[in-house]
């Protein structure tokens, strides 16, 4: 006999290619003996029917004698299925408890693609308490705990707290979910990262790839910083990228502080043709936030950036947009990339350093995505009516 009062199961087809997994049942779903039937359980519902699937509906339309139906096409379940008090969250403990229960039943859908994590427990959950974030995963693609992919989204309960914002780009990240349920392999867009060149020929060779065989007329640029005693800010590293497929990173100096070039003279030879890169009349440049951040620095370099004002920055481009939205790389890299969450890759928050390599790449990935980010800003202006000069 269960030690717990109330029992809210599964719901669905076993031939689902879906699944949807929420964090436990409320009053409503306690009241019905079944799962996403209240207020914000069957917002789940509706996000899946406007991404085309069928997931059924709650009973909230029960006052004009309406009953809710099956799902019938979407795997319907929580994190916790037995709990003592509908109306708390659940506990580490309980979600710990029902793991096993939670992987064997998906693991039992013959046919299933793809999960979607709907709320930070169902997060932690599915990935063993790698990640609980759901701000920051939400919209990623990125393989469960078990190898089965997943998408991560915000659960209802989140944006009809007040977050109404939230609520299109939830949709967004339910109609990313149902097309990688169409197949179940895990796809990533190839890019070619640079880094760590061996010395000056090769930056060279980089930098050159860049001003002599440009893949576009664009150049997304991107530096990484320390901050000195007194506030003083110093670049480390600068990247740049003319394709989303590929981009190269130039060190200035290593995690530890220490140059990495052997002598000023080289190092001055490496900033005289970054200023080569950015000083070009006939390329577009490309920055997040550079206007306000980037483009200073690499001024107290004595690298002019004149050509910027014929350039495009997706952060302002973004809040012209959608102002009421967030504006940071990691949220945009969540809408316009495949590319999964990684700005914590920068190791800035750990107690333990990453090495300079990692620190190198998520620079080359800070300049590279920008890009595509702008790509995709650029598109969506001209759909809203703005004139935009779009890539060739």
């Amino acid at each position: 006999m269960s030690d717990f009062k109330y029992h809210v199961g599964a719901e669905g087809p076993l031939t689902a290619r879906l699944a949807i997994v929420a964090e436990k049942g409320a009053a409503d779903e306690v009241k019905y003996g079944r799962p996403m039937v209240g207020t914000t359980g069957s917002m789940i519902r509706a996000h899946c029917a406007r991404a085309g699937l069928d997931a059924g509906s709650g009973y909230g339309n029960s006052v004009r004698g309406e009953r809710g139906r099956q799902s019938q096409e979407v795997w319907l379940t929580n994190a916790v299925h037995s709990f003592n008090d509908p109306y708390a969250n659940p506990h580490t403990d309980d979600l710990v408890r029902e793991q096993v229960r939670l992987y064997r039943e998906l693991s039992g859908l013959p046919n299933l693609n793809c999960i979607l994590a709907v709320g930070a427990h169902a997060l932690a959950s599915l990935t063993n308490f790698k990640y609980n974030d759901i701000l920051n995963r939400r919209g990623s693609r990125i393989p469960s705990a078990f190898g089965t992919k997943m998408v991560c989204a915000l659960h209802p309960s989140f944006y009809v707290q007040g977050e109404w914002r939230f609520q299109p780009v939830t949709q967004f990240d339910f109609d990313r979910a149902v097309q990688e349920s169409l197949s179940h392999e895990l796809v990533y867009k190839r890019r070619d990262y640079y880094v760590a060149p061996t010395g000056l020929r090769e930056a060279f060779e980089w930098l050159d790839e860049i001003i002599k065989y440009p893949h576009s007329e664009y150049i997304s640029f991107d530096i990484e910083t320390f901050q000195g005693r007194g506030g003083t800010w110093y670049v480390s590293c600068i990247s740049f990228s003319d394709d989303p497929a590929r981009a190269f990173c130039i060190p200035i100096m290593r995690r530890n502080r220490a140059p990495y070039w052997d002598n000023l003279y080289d190092e001055g030879l490496i900033w005289r043709r970054i200023q080569d890169v950015l000083d070009l009349p006939d390329r577009r440049y490309v920055t997040q936030n550079g206007h306000a951040f980037d483009c200073w620095q690499l001024y107290k370099y004595g690298i002019d950036t004149r050509f910027m004002a014929n350039g495009f920055d997706t952060y302002s481009a973004h809040m012209l947009l959608a102002p009421d939205l967030p504006h940071d790389l990691g949220f945009l890299v969540s809408i316009y990339t495949d590319e999964p969450y990684y700005k914590d890759e920068s190791g800035r928050q750990e107690l333990v350093p990453v090495s300079d390599e990692q620190f190198w790449t998520y620079n080359d990935k800070d300049s590279a995505l920008t890009l595509e980010c702008a790509y995709g800003i650029m598109n969506d202006l001209r759909d809203a009516g703005m004139y935009v000069r779009l890539p060739s």
